[in-house]
């Protein structure tokens, strides 16, 4: 992620891992913090997060990253 922000040509790229990053946090922080019930929505979070971090990436590599 430093070499995204460093490197303005991929900056979109870095600016993706830190929300997944972030959500992926929130998981974990969130299942923690809520009642029994709701550990199942903050938990999805997690695996949702990397999951659509994996669909960005490849949109990005199909449209072509260097363009």
């Amino acid at each position: 992620m430093i070499g995204g922000f460093k490197n303005k040509k991929y900056r979109y790229l870095a600016i993706g891992a830190c929300i997944a990053l972030t959500l992926m946090f929130a998981g974990p922080v969130g299942m923690a913090a809520s009642p029994v019930a709701y550990k199942g929505i903050f938990e999805r979070f997690s695996v949702f997060s990397a999951v659509g971090y994996e669909a960005f990436l490849g949109i990005c590599m199909f449209r072509g990253i260097d363009e």
